[in-house]
């Protein structure tokens, strides 16, 4: 059986599974009973992506555990259901890693090797999402240990795609890319579906989605694309909330990024914001609304943009999630500024207090932007030509090709002497020929025009870089 058709057998039962709970919580109901039924049923509402109504069923379970119960394997499922639950539609609360960390405790006292493979999935996810990536680091590393110990395919698959995207986000992008192969190519799908069950998460969604990035990054827009596609069509035959929304936000950002077609990407964060809202998965909202709002200033929107940006802003605040927050908020300011509004768009970036110290997989293009930032409010060619060669830099330390290709444009239009000029045009010329595909997407597309002399300051094409 499926899961769309295990869900649609669910979904007859369900009606009698909260019948029994709301009688096992009763006062004429019994509590062995009840506690006993709502671990029982944690993978149910899960499958369902019931996540509001498994929060409340687990609350209540875990209020009536006694000292019979505690340390016992139902007080772990109920325990990981709960923070689960609340990660997804709250966010990272101190509450839910709390959860989880005493879930880890009680696997590693009970030798339970599955949970504690859930429970440093769940801690690691926390972290990444904070983000926090020393300490995501040394949880997807410990999460290797011991899948490794197990032997068993799935758990290996898992420590891989949780290494993946650790590397990723930290810019470590051919370790990253290494990872994300071994974990799709020797996966196990009963393990897969395993977790999709417990949890409502798909990792292999969410490494084809990251994938799709990464590859970009790499200077492959047209396998990017591929991969957009093939995450979105994975999350649509799992019928679950949260992969859907997962799949969908990197979309939305990766179009972005490759496609001057803002109803393209806006359609994407259109079905986000009204997907994650109807499942209540707050930070998934809060990302949709901030990429709405880079479509909308990106065209020229003012006010209304702005408003929903810190809108969004808040809502994935409020979920802990803060992944993409400096680079939302740097391209809001790089659009700001191209607009018309320089020393509007700096103080966009100044007041995200962006530490481009920071090694993040963004981190070239924060530097580019604030050199573009730079040349906008008269700080100089200088000070704009070293924020461009240190984007070069780290591009290439991170092996991000797409990255080096926009600070190389930059610097190629704003170098004015002679000689200057021509270091900056071999440079780009030497990037833009490393590019074998996607030779149509905007960024190559500006690049050509400035190697072969016609790029015009007011051009369309340059409002999008």
């Amino acid at each position: 059986m499926d899961m769309p058709e295990r869900v649609g057998v669910l979904g007859v039962e369900v009606d009698n599974l909260r019948a029994a709970l709301n009688w096992a919580f009763s006062v004429e109901g019994d509590e062995t009973i009840a506690v006993e039924l709502a671990a029982a049923s944690a993978s149910t509402w899960m499958a369902m992506a019931l996540l509001t109504e498994c929060r409340q069923w687990m609350t209540k379970a875990i209020s009536r555990i006694d000292d019979a119960s505690a340390g016992s394997r139902q007080e772990m499922i109920i325990q990981s259901a709960l923070a689960s639950c609340m990660m997804f539609t709250d966010g990272m609360t101190e509450e839910s890693y709390a959860s989880w960390a005493k879930a880890r405790l009680l696997a590693e006292c009970l030798n339970d090797t599955e949970c504690q493979l859930d429970s440093l999935l769940v801690l690691w996810a926390h972290q990444i999402r904070l983000p926090s990536y020393a300490e995501a680091t040394e949880l997807a590393d410990r999460c290797g240990d011991v899948a490794e110990e197990s032997g068993d395919r799935g758990a290996i698959a898992m420590a891989n795609y949780m290494r993946g995207v650790t590397y990723h986000h930290i810019g470590r992008i051919l370790q990253a890319e290494a990872h994300f192969e071994l974990s799709l190519h020797r996966d196990d799908e009963a393990s897969r579906q395993s977790l999709i069950k417990r949890f409502g998460y798909d990792r292999k969604v969410d490494t084809l989605a990251v994938l799709a990035n990464l590859v970009w990054l790499r200077g492959f827009p047209d396998q990017a694309r591929r991969l957009n596609l093939m995450s979105i069509a994975e999350a649509r035959q799992l019928d679950h909330a949260v992969p859907l929304c997962v799949a969908l936000a990197w979309a939305s950002f990766n179009t972005y990024l490759t496609s001057a077609d803002d109803l393209e990407t806006e359609a994407l964060a259109n079905e986000l914001v009204d997907y994650a809202a109807k499942y209540a998965v707050e930070s998934y909202h809060g990302f949709g609304l901030s990429m709405q709002a880079l479509c909308r200033v990106r065209r020229g929107g003012g006010d209304a943009a702005s408003a929903m940006l810190y809108c969004g802003l808040e809502k994935l605040s409020a979920a802990r999630y803060g992944v993409f927050n400096w680079i939302l908020q740097a391209e809001f300011a790089r659009c700001t500024a191209v607009a018309g509004r320089p020393r509007q768009g700096l103080a966009v970036f100044e007041r995200a207090k962006i530490d481009l110290d920071e090694t993040k997989w963004y981190a070239p293009e924060l530097l580019r932007i604030r050199g573009e930032l730079a040349l906008g409010n008269d700080e100089g060619l200088a000070v704009g030509r070293q924020y461009f060669l240190s984007a070069l830099e780290l591009s290439a330390k991170q092996a991000s090709l797409s990255w080096a290709l926009r600070a190389a444009t930059s610097l190629a239009i704003a170098e004015k002497s002679a000689e200057r000029a021509e270091a900056a045009w071999r440079t780009l010329q030497a990037t833009h020929a490393k590019f074998r595909e996607g030779l149509e997407t905007v960024d190559l597309r500006l690049a050509k025009q400035v190697l072969n002399g016609s790029y015009r300051p007011d051009s369309a094409i340059n409002s999008l870089h």
